[in-house]
């Protein structure tokens, strides 16, 4: 059975507090992770989170914090606009 896209609805990134913005699936973060040869808890503990963090981005549980997010990006080297969809 396919997998039904999950798409979030975020406030507060924009400069314009009143716009929203669709977060796409992150399948990519685990990808990402991957072809930086890092587990779950390796990542966690190179942005300062808990490995259960990390699990929950990647299942699209819940969204990275704004200083959390630019950190998973450094170190997984990839671009923020990932986590973003253009309308």
């Amino acid at each position: 059975m396919p997998r039904k896209e999950k798409i979030w609805y975020v406030s507060g990134v924009n400069p314009n507090p009143e716009d929203e913005v669709k977060i796409k699936e992150r399948t990519f973060l685990i990808e990402a992770r991957k072809a930086k040869k890092l587990t779950q808890s390796q990542l966690a503990e190179l942005i300062g989170v808990t490995p259960n963090c990390i699990t929950q981005y990647e299942k699209n549980v819940r969204f990275p914090k704004h200083e959390i997010l630019g950190k998973l990006c450094k170190a997984l080297e990839i671009d923020i606009n990932l986590f973003f969809e253009e309308e």
